[in-house]
């Protein structure tokens, strides 16, 4: 095992995986802007 490869589950890249998820269900529609603000914030404030 290579053990310098960085784990994908450390809080900031599942919190940019999150955004990127939410973000893309915005553009394609199926998310309002309102409701992509909402997830945005509660996203960000996960600890």
């Amino acid at each position: 095992m290579d053990s310098s490869t960085p784990a994908s589950s450390t809080p900031t890249g599942d919190r940019y995986d999150q955004l990127r998820k939410i973000s893309e269900l915005k553009q394609s529609g199926v998310l309002t802007e309102a409701e992509f603000a909402e997830e945005k914030a509660r996203i960000l404030k996960q600890p």
